[in-house]
């Protein structure tokens, strides 16, 4: 089938679609357990219904579609972020006994992959507040 008669088809269904075989080829995509999710645009072309049969009859499993595939990276980025910081604490921690102030550059350099700058500096000032508070409570403790 050629895809000017794919799109034929998919133009003719628009009369005689069932809003219950919409839903359940749309509900199938959402519980399959594909990594990651399939997206909307994905989804779409895979279905036998064009993009307005599918938001007209199940707009809220199209949106579910559209959420699930967010939340997934979203959780990718999030264990990405934790082992980056995991890496690099103890680059920080050795800098500064070294008497060396960690900017982005120079833990750049000790990361063995590449990071975004902007993530760097974000985990560095966590990790330096965090030790911070760390020096604080030891010297509160011991009474300096």
């Amino acid at each position: 089938m050629s895809a000017i008669d794919n799109l034929e088809n998919r133009q003719h269904s628009y009369y005689n679609v069932s809003p219950e075989e919409v839903r359940k080829e749309l509900q199938t995509i959402l519980d399959s357990e594909q990594i990651p999710p399939l997206s909307m645009a994905q989804a779409i072309k895979l279905s036998k219904y064009s993009t307005y049969i599918l938001y007209r009859h199940a707009k809220d499993l199209c949106e579910e579609i559209t959420s699930k595939r967010k939340a997934h990276f979203l959780r990718q980025k999030e264990i990405k972020l934790n082992q980056i910081k995991y890496d690099v604490i103890p680059i920080v921690e050795k800098l500064l006994e070294e008497g060396i102030y960690p900017s982005e550059t120079i833990v750049e350099q000790r990361i063995p992959y590449t990071v975004f700058r902007k993530e760097l500096k974000i985990l560095i000032d966590e990790i330096m507040e965090e030790l911070l508070k760390k020096v604080f409570n030891y010297n509160r403790l011991v009474g300096l």
